[in-house]
């Protein structure tokens, strides 16, 4: 795969933005969590480094032909959930959006990714977690801010969002007491492709990812 950076400028329909990212993350066991060794390495959040083994609170799915009941009581959701070093689990990528609930491109953006239609743009119910799911791409949406600007999503928020948008993929919360970038603004859509296989960044795109052929350039 070609790696590379794509990026947007911050226009109502592309983009919401920006904000001071901060430090910190979560702890807790997981079910479904590798027995193979994460990767070390340089750690960071640019194209070529490795993603760091993070831990976020909120809903582990992984089986995109069903949607999380949001009922269920949130756990931990780890990036190394989705490692798959040899391939046996059929994992081939980790697409790692950022969202906040209060920006127009990213509520829509969500409902393309589980096949929704909340915004009104998405009426064929159109779905990157189903249509990708047999080229074993896997998705986690990290909710960062509620409906309100500047604050933190709870999870409160984050079970009224997956419901909403009919979640299919592995939904989380990314609060203010943790480091997602290594920059110090940052618009939302945020998204990262990782390799499964390796956990190596192959791709960082900035603003809305809304149609087959843009995911296609960055998983090709």
């Amino acid at each position: 795969m070609r790696t590379f950076i794509l990026g947007c400028t911050a226009a109502a329909l592309i983009a919401c933005g920006g904000r001071t990212e901060r430090q910190g993350g979560l702890e807790g066991p997981s079910a479904f969590e590798t027995s193979a060794a994460y990767p070390t390495g340089s750690f960071g959040w640019n194209v070529g480094d490795l993603a760091p083994n993070m831990a976020f609170t909120g809903y582990l799915h992984v089986d995109p032909s069903t949607t999380i009941d949001p009922s269920e009581r949130v756990g931990t959701v780890r990036l190394s959930d989705f490692y798959d070093a040899d391939g046996s689990r059929g994992l081939t990528h980790l697409v790692v959006t950022i969202h906040d609930e209060w920006c127009g491109p990213s509520v829509e953006q969500e409902d393309f990714t589980n096949g929704a239609d909340s915004y009104g743009a998405n009426p064929g119910k159109q779905s990157f977690a189903r249509d990708y799911a047999a080229r074993g791409v896997r998705f986690l949406t990290l909710l960062q801010q509620g409906p309100q600007w500047p604050l933190d999503a709870t999870v409160t928020d984050l079970a009224s969002w997956a419901q909403k948008h009919e979640a299919r993929v592995s939904e989380a919360l990314l609060s203010s007491d943790e480091l997602m970038l290594d920059v110090v603004e940052a618009e939302v859509p945020y998204t990262f492709v990782i390799d499964a296989r390796t956990m190596r960044i192959e791709v960082v795109w900035v603003g809305f990812l809304g149609d087959l052929a843009k995911l296609d350039a960055l998983l090709n």
